[in-house]
């Protein structure tokens, strides 16, 4: 839902008096707008450190998405309290598609880099980000250790469904089953991606059919049924420092082209990242947040989304990924 308080130079507010039943408008201005730092910065082992770097823009200011990037802060790296590196800008250019008119607009964006690696050792990092125009903003985090999963079980065609708008169409649903060894020492979340690869019949050739490389949302099963969770972010809130068996279930519709009855798998990669709690709140919010505004990475006032920069507005996220192969 759009507010139309974003577009808007003046609130009208109207008080009705009960009494002498007559109508007041009473125009109230909008505070002006002080500008601060937005930075969503990324720090994932054996990787370069990313910081995206923007302003804060008012409630009816007219801002293009171009206009809102900060291309020449002053972005340093901390290393348990040691400066690092101060990490040089490179402009960049990202390609949008519009589905709904059918064209690409390219933005002309950019992005700070470093030049170092940084490695698994349990650090902590500092992004401190300074502009004449608007201060000073930072934000700081730890890597966390690479999540261990001590098995994998995959029930093929767990479940058929039929199309209840179409009853002559019928789908499968394959369970998955991830055991996750949670760090009693850290306090984290996780994600899921998956990849999958099935033998073709008749040629026994290895076919790529399923390929899920961002993050697929987890199910909850129940006697009485199955449902999806809301997101794809699973927190350790309830099983910190324990065993916890994490279900999905995902069509195969890949393999219909091929009319068999079931998947002959040959390879199942299975991926889980940690991430930071304060990512998970980040990007529930954010998520809210896009239906009040038409740019989605830099905040507008009065709706803000509040993460763990000091200063200024955004969210500093750390990620650690690893790999569980499963062949049959």
């Amino acid at each position: 839902m759009k507010f139309s308080i974003n577009w808007l130079p003046l609130v009208v507010l109207t008080v009705w008096a009960e009494v002498s039943s007559c109508q007041k408008e009473v125009f109230l201005p909008l505070p002006e707008h002080q500008p601060r730092l937005v930075i969503h910065g990324y720090l994932e082992p054996d990787s370069v450190v990313t910081v995206l770097v923007g302003r804060s823009y008012g409630a009816n200011e007219a801002v293009k998405y171009e206009d809102l990037v900060v291309k020449d802060a002053t972005v340093s790296l901390y290393q348990d309290g040691v400066l690092l590196e101060t990490l040089p800008y490179l402009p960049i250019e990202v390609p949008f598609y519009r589905n709904w008119v059918n064209d690409t607009t390219i933005f002309k964006l950019g992005r700070y880099e470093s030049s170092v690696r940084l490695t698994a050792e349990p650090h902590t990092y500092e992004i401190r980000v300074s502009h004449p125009d608007y201060g000073m903003a930072s934000g700081v985090a730890s890597i966390y250790q690479k999540p261990v999963l001590s098995g994998v079980t995959l029930r093929q065609n767990f479940i058929t469904l039929t199309d209840r708008f179409d009853p002559s169409f019928s789908f499968t649903l394959s369970l998955l089953q991830v055991a996750v060894n949670d760090n009693p020492a850290e306090n984290n979340a996780y994600t899921f991606d998956l990849e999958g690869a099935f033998y073709s019949p008749g040629t026994r050739d290895t076919v790529q059919w399923y390929r899920k490389e961002s993050r697929i949302s987890p199910a909850v099963i129940t006697p009485q049924g199955y449902d999806f969770a809301n997101d794809a972010f699973v927190l350790d809130t309830a099983w910190n420092g324990q065993t916890y068996l994490q279900n999905f279930l995902f069509d195969t519709w890949g393999f219909d082209r091929f009319q068999i009855d079931s998947v002959d798998w040959d390879t199942l990669r299975v991926g889980i990242t940690t991430i930071p709690p304060e990512e998970v709140r980040y990007r529930r919010a954010m998520s809210l947040q896009q239906n009040s505004s038409d740019i989605d990475f830099f905040p507008t006032e009065p709706v803000v989304v509040r993460g763990n920069v000091t200063g200024g507005y955004g969210c500093i996220f750390t990620k650690s990924r690893a790999e569980y192969v499963f062949v049959r």
